[in-house]
């Protein structure tokens, strides 16, 4: 005898034999109900829990939901497998959480590595801006210098000149 107890979000169920959990296999969706069969009947066969995820069909919202189904095997004194409980928990928006989480960390790693890629590049292009800055620097410096000393040699020219120089402007007068 199968009994059914709706609960929110669960759905619980007790079953004397392996058949009536069996039956939910119709409401999973198609590409999974291989997979479960094995699943279901290997831990039947050893006794052990059972533990799977599945979409199974809401009649509720007429969609495919995804669901937890668990089911634990109930034995008496000796042993013997005598039921199965089991419940099958919809955490379709537990799913759906999980995989918009998982979209947005590829969108942010995806980001991060553009980032990583355009810091790299700026860095590179900031660099040799440093080095022609640097040697435009240093080329300035040597100027400088070239001009301080030139101007020094005239200052020391101009004074031991026992001659009187004059330097005028005049536009009109060409010389």
């Amino acid at each position: 005898c199968r009994k059914s107890v709706p609960t929110t979000p669960d759905v619980a169920f007790t079953s004397g034999g392996v058949n009536a959990f069996t039956a939910t296999i119709g409401h999973l969706a198609s590409a999974a109900r291989t997979k479960w069969f094995d699943s279901w009947y290997d831990d039947v066969k050893e006794g052990r829990p059972h533990e799977h995820e599945g979409r199974f069909w809401s009649a509720e919202t007429r969609t495919y939901r995804w669901h937890l189904a668990r089911a634990l095997p109930v034995r008496d004194a000796s042993g013997t497998i005598v039921r199965w409980y089991g419940t099958a928990t919809d955490i379709d928006d537990r799913k759906r959480a999980e995989e918009a989480l998982r979209a947005s960390e590829w969108h942010l790693r995806t980001l991060r590595s553009e980032l990583e890629t355009r810091v790299a590049k700026r860095t590179v292009e900031l660099l040799r801006s440093n080095r022609t800055l640097r040697k435009e620097i240093d080329e300035r410096r040597r100027i400088e210098a070239a001009l301080r000393a030139s101007e020094q040699r005239f200052a020391t020219a101009f004074r031991a000149s026992l001659d009187a120089i004059s330097i005028a402007s005049q536009p009109d007068i060409r010389i």
